[in-house]
């Protein structure tokens, strides 16, 4: 005589077969082959790009494709700061990118590299082509590798400033106990301790915005107290 706990038992079995059978044939479909892979968010790299650091052929299975492991992939360019794989049922993959921004260019032995406001190494470069220098490494800096933390003080001033503003910087120096700057248009700028940066960024794009429209020639820009802040104008011999 079979009992309804063993009617039961056999009905939860026969539905994991069942599950089981349904599943193995679905991963020996064709109709979830991988047929596409969309990228977005991408700028400075190519789909093709992308898709190559993806490295998935064209005979996986989208259902057994190991997304982790395909963000992981695309991630390892240091270009790329987060990478979002998710499936588009049947046959799409689609790889959603943030990417890492050039911020300023680091001197080292071999040459230089520019850098993210996070403290990666980009790529390498001969010149800055109007990135603010933010000091030297005493190591060569390999592509992706992190750029040493005496350095995230100038690293860290460059990244809150506006990008009107990045522009016009030529130098950042954090060497000392306080952060200093040098505009390309000769002004030296105390910004103090790597600390209130929103403010004081927005205290240096004030200054900036007010001398630019009055053409007046700035010698001397104080944010250390951004609230308050100091300038003294070139005067004239």
């Amino acid at each position: 005589m079979t009992t309804r706990d063993g009617r039961g038992g056999i009905a939860v079995l026969a539905l994991v077969g069942l599950v089981l059978a349904g599943w193995a044939v679905a991963v020996k479909s064709p109709l979830f082959g991988l047929r596409e892979v969309r990228v977005q968010g991408n700028v400075r790299l190519s789909a093709d790009d992308v898709e190559a650091l993806a490295g998935v052929g064209d005979e996986a299975n989208i259902l057994t494709l190991g997304l982790g492991r395909v963000a992981a992939a695309v991630e390892a360019d240091p270009w790329v700061r987060r990478a979002t794989v998710v499936r588009d049922l049947p046959g799409t993959l689609v790889i959603r990118v943030k990417e890492r921004s050039p911020i300023g260019w680091v001197a080292d032995p071999e040459g230089g590299v520019v850098v993210s406001g996070d403290g990666v190494a980009l790529a390498r470069r001969a010149e800055p082509r109007r990135l603010a220098t933010i000091g030297r490494s005493p190591q060569a800096l390999d592509p992706g590798t992190q750029v040493s933390t005496v350095l995230r003080g100038a690293i860290d001033v460059v990244a809150a400033l506006p990008p009107r503003v990045r522009r016009q910087v030529e130098a950042v120096d954090a060497s000392g106990p306080e952060v200093t700057a040098r505009l390309r248009s000769g002004a030296e700028v105390m910004i103090g301790r790597s600390a209130d940066l929103t403010e004081k960024a927005a205290a240096l794009d004030s200054i900036l915005r007010w001398a630019g429209e009055r053409e007046v020639a700035l010698a001397y820009i104080d944010v250390r107290a951004p609230r308050t802040p100091a300038v003294k104008p070139v005067t004239s011999a």
